[in-house]
Formats: structure tokens, sequence, C-alpha cells
């Protein structure tokens, strides 16, 4: 650890979230400060995180990450790494129907409604006590990214 940017090195979980209003789960891919970093491997992907790894005892800011269209949660992990090294939680939805495996809600009415309450149920399951609840600083705002490619025009 160094006392600039990269501060921390990182781990991550990934995690499992029931929307049982719509009988649905869909994973979410948390990363968080830890310590050591190693390269893990997912898929296509190899990141310098470390699976399962201990959170630091303290509370960071909560950053959610929505993929494109048809995407992955997996493809802007060193932009997510970056921002996990200089003290923040990521998580970063996979959303249901409408991801690289999977995409039958595409251009759909439901998607539109899927995709805000994919991340509502993600942000009900990390401020959980079980969860990640006792390490999410909730007197910051939490931050939502959303690639372009998801803003209607």
């Amino acid at each position: 650890m160094n006392s600039t940017l990269n501060k921390w090195d990182v781990g991550s979980q990934q995690i499992e979230v029931n929307d049982e209003d719509l009988d649905i789960s869909f994973r979410v891919l948390i990363q968080y400060p830890a310590e050591p970093s190693q390269l893990l491997k997912i898929g296509p992907y190899t990141m310098d995180m470390s699976e399962n790894a201990e959170i630091i005892p303290e509370k960071f800011p909560l950053v959610l990450l929505s993929h494109g269209n048809g995407g992955s949660h997996f493809i802007y992990h060193t932009i997510t790494t970056y921002i996990v090294k200089n003290g923040y939680i990521v998580a970063m939805v996979e959303h249901y129907g409408n991801n690289r495996n999977d995409n039958h809600l595409e251009n759909s009415a439901e998607n539109l409604v899927n995709r805000p309450r994919h991340i509502k149920l993600t942000i009900d399951k990390l401020l959980s006590a079980n969860c990640f609840g006792k390490n999410i600083d909730d007197s910051k705002s939490l931050s939502l990214v959303i690639p372009w490619e998801d803003i209607p025009l």
C-alpha cells in the first residue's frame, strides 16, 4: 500500500442477487480494497485482483456500473480496478436478459424497467449487514456509471 494514487490492492467476490418478484437472479461482480492482489483469470479476462479476499476494515464509497446493451459486466474491469485501487467499492451488474450470454430482453419495455430495478436490488443487497453494509460509506453519494449507449436519445 502506498500513500498516493493506487493506494489499495483489489479483492473480488461474485454474488447472486435475487429478484423474488420476477423470480430471476443475476450476477454481480464486486471489487473492493483488499490486500494483496494477484492475477485472476475469469473467462477471457485477466484481472489484477484476489478472489474472495478480506476487505480492508474501513468504509469506502460505492460505485455501481451498468454495462451496455448486450454487454458484459467484465469489460470495464481496467477502469473499475483503478477506481478500487483509489478507495472505492465497485459493483458491476450483469443484467438479466440483456447481456452477452442472454440478450432476449434487448429493445423491450421489460428491459427498460428491469435494468434500474437490478441496480436498486444490488444496492439493497450490498447495504445489508451480511454483505458489504459495514464497509460502505453511505454518507457519500452512491455513483452510477452508465455507458453512453445505454442513454436513450
